[in-house]
C-alpha cells in the first residue's frame, strides 16, 4: 500500500528509466548548483535543439550565450531576480545597457534582434559551464584530476 505522504526529497530527482540516457548521470548535472549558468545553458541548449527539430546537433557558443541572455533578461529586469552572489549573469545583463520603454513592451523578437547585435561576453560564460555539465559522464576518468585541469 502506498503511503499518502509525499516525500519531496525522494520524488524531486526521480526520472523515468531510459535505455539511451544514463539517468543517474543526467541527474548529477544539477546536484551542485550555486549559479544559474547550468540551468540557463541546459534550457538554451534544449531550445536551440528543438528549434531545429533536433536535426542540427552543432551550434556555436555564441548562439548558446545569446539564448542564455534571452532567458535571463526578463526575470532580471522585470522581477529584479538575483541569480546569487557568485553569479555574474546580472552583471553581464546590466552591462548590455538594454533600454526598454515601459509604454512599449520589448517583444521577444526585438530582444533577440538586440542580442544578435550585442557584444555578448561569450568566453566568460562558456569557460566552465560546458565542461561542468559533462563531468558526471566522465567521473571515473576525472576522479583524481584537479579541478583546474578538468
Amino acid at each position: 500500500m502506498k503511503s499518502e505522504h509525499w516525500d519531496l526529497e525522494q520524488e524531486r530527482w526521480r526520472l523515468p528509466y531510459s535505455r539511451s540516457v544514463d539517468v543517474p548521470k543526467l541527474l548529477q548535472l544539477f546536484y551542485k548548483t550555486t549559479t544559474s549558468y547550468k540551468y540557463l545553458f541546459t534550457l538554451s541548449l534544449l531550445d536551440l535543439l528543438q528549434s531545429t527539430h533536433f536535426e542540427t546537433l552543432t551550434m556555436s557558443f555564441r548562439d548558446l550565450a545569446r539564448q542564455m541572455f534571452f532567458h535571463a533578461w526578463y526575470p532580471h529586469v522585470f522581477f529584479r531576480l538575483s541569480f546569487g552572489s557568485a553569479d555574474q549573469m546580472s552583471v553581464y545583463l546590466d552591462a548590455l545597457k538594454l533600454e526598454w520603454d515601459s509604454d512599449k513592451p520589448l517583444l521577444p523578437a526585438r530582444l533577440r534582434e538586440y542580442l544578435d547585435d550585442a557584444d555578448l561576453p561569450v568566453n566568460p560564460l562558456m569557460r566552465y559551464v560546458p565542461s561542468r555539465l559533462l563531468q558526471p559522464f566522465f567521473s571515473d576518468a576525472l576522479c583524481r584530476v584537479p579541478d583546474g585541469k578538468k
